[in-house]
């Protein structure tokens, strides 16, 4: 077997960028360098948000366009029938940008067909569309590891996401053998019990592939499309094609994020109640949560209940205020941003602006406002619901 390896090699710019600091209440991706001109009793470590080089074209102005704004190109190979919800999930944070001073902030293309640049090109910042077999998406940046400045981020979406959830229904189903004495059909129980009953078990995982979220999405979407075909609530073709359409969307926003420089925020969720979620009226502005960051299961009410958006539409509360803090334009060098930043930071006890991430989903101690896919301020109401739902499903579930 011949195997190409290509090494991409690039100068870091010398922009005069501004680093901006870190704080622990705002959850960004961080950069940490060691000052060992500090004493050394004291923590050396200075920590910079990864951020994007964002400037005003007119600094005076209260909203101005970027000098050079954060471009996408969405991958030639995305199916048409994805590239609207895919191009508005991206656009949708030009709105926390323009509370932050800047208008267009980010900016979305299309590869051509006759374009042949290579999405990996640090030069470019993409949209891909890739066959990997593990139904999972991701967005991960290449990043200044002096400043924090982000030069280029490139998001993974594995087109089997869209099928996966066919794999986890099937596995539910009756097993489908080639022989009369076949058993590789027939996963282990063991092993298939535990991936049910934990699809993220591994701890790891979040440190080595940055976001599960696409996997985690794939069981929402069966639980959905059983849901869709469940005589107890039926569901027409376009109503589960707006479902899609919207979980597709969610997962960009998310990933996004991500190459903005934000971490998840597992306590997001918890923001709204079960009734305000199923109120679109409360979501048309605010998404079902306070965070885009969070994993938000697909909100499926039982027969019977009101029933809101089945994904976030929008970001939230926390997104605006998140950029805020990396992106607002303030005067001066990093120390000199500091008071300003703190009274934003500050703002932190606002029930909108709560934030738990990965490290804190994962405690011995957990906050029991701090799950993956769960809904709404009263957990064992959304259990309620979920176990209700169930029981409507479960007799119709094999027809």
């Amino acid at each position: 077997a011949t195997i190409n390896l290509h090494y991409s090699l690039s100068l870091l710019p010398q922009t005069g960028y501004e680093p901006r600091l870190a704080d622990d209440r705002v959850g960004y991706f961080v950069t940490a360098v060691k000052n060992f001109s500090r004493k050394y009793d004291t923590d050396r470590f200075v920590r910079y948000v990864n951020r994007w080089d964002l400037r005003k074209a007119d600094p005076q102005a209260e909203l101005s366009p970027p000098k050079k704004p954060i471009i996408f190109w969405l991958e030639k190979t995305i199916p048409y029938e994805y590239r609207k919800p895919i191009r508005e999930g991206i656009l949708e944070w030009n709105k926390a940008f323009e509370k932050a001073g800047f208008a267009n902030a980010v900016e979305v293309r299309d590869q051509r067909p006759e374009d042949d640049f290579d999405p990996e090109d640090i030069n470019y910042n993409t949209f891909r569309w890739i066959t990997a077999g593990a139904g999972f998406a991701m967005g991960p940046s290449r990043v200044n590891p002096i400043t924090g400045e982000i030069l280029d981020a490139d998001i993974i979406f594995d087109a089997d996401f869209l099928s996966y959830w066919k794999d986890e229904y099937d596995i539910l189903g009756p097993p489908r053998v080639s022989g009369a004495n076949s058993k590789s059909a027939i996963p282990e129980a063991a092993v298939l019990a535990e991936r049910f009953h934990n699809p993220l078990a591994d701890p790891q995982e979040h440190l080595r592939c940055g976001c599960q979220l696409g996997r985690g999405m794939a069981a929402q979407l069966a639980l959905g499309s059983i849901a869709a075909e469940a005589p107890a609530k039926p569901m027409g073709r376009e109503e589960f094609k707006k479902l899609v359409y919207q979980a597709v969307k969610s997962i960009a926003m998310h990933e996004v994020g991500h190459t903005l420089g934000l971490r998840h925020n597992f306590k997001a969720s918890a923001y709204l109640s079960l009734d305000e979620i199923n109120t679109p009226e409360k979501t048309k502005d605010t998404g079902l949560s306070a965070s885009i960051m969070d994993y938000l299961p697909v909100n499926f009410m039982p027969k019977g209940q009101k029933q809101g958006e089945y994904f976030s539409a929008t970001i939230g509360p926390y997104d605006y205020w998140a950029i805020e803090y990396g992106y607002k334009p303030l005067t001066g060098n990093s120390d000199a941003e500091l008071p300003e930043l703190k009274k934003i930071a500050a703002r932190s006890g606002e029930p909108a602006l709560a934030f738990a991430t990965d490290e804190d989903a994962r405690s011995n101690d957990p906050d029991p406002l701090v799950n993956r896919f769960d809904l709404g301020k009263d957990p064992l109401q959304f259990a309620k619901a979920r176990h209700e739902l169930v029981g409507q499903l479960l007799p119709g579930l094999v027809d």
